[in-house]
């Protein structure tokens, strides 16, 4: 294999944003939704063309072994795990790693790197809640937002989608908030939580992890006592943010990956 990559990230086109971060920590080439060349291993970024996986074995077929990152979502909808080559599973939760089991998928915890590294700041104006909407805002409970501005209407709301903040602009969105709200149907181990807790901000989130405070989606009432208890805080979680910080790092991805391997 003399004068290729040994190590290749490849991805489908709307996990391309994730596979960029695994290549930059791993410092090797990323492939989205194209064939690769051979290569000793892959990183599989997300396996969201279930139940076949079709796309996924033809273009990463020129590797001699393989590391598939489920995302969440992708998990959920494993129905034919037997079809993908041996390999490393990870994913980002330990509810995910259940779920996965469950359908024949022996998977590591493992957190993908961020992309967003925000300063602890202090907090300052008026007290204000960041929720995200990805890509499908209502997968992501922001239609509850309504509901919680007429129950605190002394409190500003910061709804967002995929691609609204340019990437240079997410610390001054993230300083902006004291509390971050993230609602999805699925548990996912949630990128965007852990960037809003290693920057010091509480988290109020359906995923599980440590230092946010879980809710249940559609439990409005629990929700907004959450959310009201978090506001309370009159200053960022110093602790979360010691917590979270290095392990959203680049360093902390590649030591886990090769206590994996």
């Amino acid at each position: 294999m003399s004068g290729e990559a040994r190590t290749l990230v490849w991805s489908l086109a709307g996990q391309a944003e994730f596979a960029r971060v695994v290549g930059r920590a791993l410092e090797c080439p990323v492939h989205v939704a194209n064939e690769i060349p051979p290569c000793a291993v892959v990183h599989i970024v997300g396996m969201y063309d279930c139940p076949t996986f079709a796309t996924t074995l033809r273009s990463t077929r020129a590797s001699e072994s393989r590391v598939y990152h489920w995302m969440g979502p992708d998990a959920a909808n494993c129905f034919w795990p037997s079809r993908l080559p041996a390999g490393l599973h990870t994913c980002p939760s330990t509810a995910i790693r259940d779920l996965l089991l469950a359908r024949g998928v022996d998977a590591q915890v493992l957190s993908l790197p961020t992309r967003i590294h925000a300063p602890v700041t202090p907090f300052s104006g008026s007290p204000v809640v960041a929720i995200y909407g990805g890509g499908d805002p209502p997968q992501y409970g922001m239609s509850m937002v309504r509901a919680l501005q007429e129950c605190l209407p002394e409190v500003g709301f910061l709804g967002y989608t995929k691609g609204q903040f340019a990437e240079e602009l997410m610390p001054d969105v993230i300083a902006r908030a004291r509390v971050y709200l993230r609602l999805r149907r699925v548990a996912d181990g949630s990128w965007s939580s852990r960037e809003y807790l290693a920057a010091g901000r509480r988290v109020v989130s359906t995923d599980q992890l440590r230092f946010a405070t879980q809710v249940a989606r559609d439990d409005l009432v629990g929700v907004l006592a959450s959310v009201e208890a978090a506001l309370a805080e009159p200053e960022p979680d110093f602790e979360a943010a010691a917590y979270w910080a290095p392990r959203t790092s680049d360093a902390s991805f590649v030591e886990e990956m090769g206590r994996l391997r």
